[in-house]
């Protein structure tokens, strides 16, 4: 069973996405293991979890050795979620106790 994600940040391990020129066939996933290929117009990206240094050198290694060119390359960052809390549309729709307070006044 895979780790959470919680646990793959403790352990070190981290997405990355590797993007090569190209429309590499499905044939080439079995070339990256447990990458997974996304394919994109003139371009395929191979996104997959990285534990280390080692295993990082050695899928830029074996990227080189198809004499595949790299594109881009970097971790995926996942999106931040918004601060839970008071929403300002909320708060000025909220009736004011001033305008209670003044006709009362009257």
């Amino acid at each position: 069973m895979a780790a959470p994600d919680r646990w793959s940040t403790l352990w070190g391990v981290t997405t990355y996405r590797l993007v090569v020129e190209g429309e590499l066939s499905d044939r080439f996933a079995a070339a990256f293991g447990a990458m997974r290929l996304e394919h994109g117009p003139g371009e395929t990206a191979l996104v997959g979890e990285i534990a280390d240094q080692a295993q990082l050198q050695g899928l830029i290694a074996h990227v080189a050795d198809l004499g595949l060119a790299v594109r881009s390359f970097g971790p995926v960052i996942p999106p931040v979620e918004p601060a839970a809390g008071p929403h300002h549309a909320d708060a000025a729709a909220a009736p004011t106790g001033e305008q209670g307070g003044a006709k009362a006044d009257r």
